[in-house]
Order: structure tokens, then sequence, then C-alpha cells
């Protein structure tokens, strides 16, 4: 018998593409079995950051309001 595997994968979002300058503003991960990609479990995570550092297109792109 086989041991039961899980991938864990993960979804990284900024507050824009400079990364000296634009903060993580969210993080969201799903664990899945291998090699059928079952879902097991989901975890989001958002983050606090200077909204006023962010660019304003990456905050509309990531509906932040």
């Amino acid at each position: 018998m086989s041991a039961l595997r899980r991938v864990v994968w993960f979804d990284c979002e900024t507050s824009g593409l400079e990364p000296e300058r634009h903060a993580i503003i969210q993080l969201a991960m799903v664990a899945t079995t291998w090699p059928d990609l079952e879902e097991v479990e989901t975890l989001e995570a958002k983050v606090r950051f200077r909204v006023e550092d962010a660019s304003p297109e990456a905050l509309a792109l990531n509906s932040y309001d």
C-alpha cells in the first residue's frame, strides 16, 4: 500500500511590480492529494501593508477597496 502524498500550491499577490517598493498583500494556499489532485485543505491570509505605497493598478487588479 502506498502512502498518501500531499502537495501544497501557493499564490502570492503584491501591491505592485517593484520588489524593493511593493509589499506582499495576500497569500493563498491549497493542499491536494498527489497524483489525483483532490483538494484537502485551503488557507487565505491578507497581509497589512501601506496603501499609499501601493500601485493603484495593482490594487484594482487585486480588487482591493
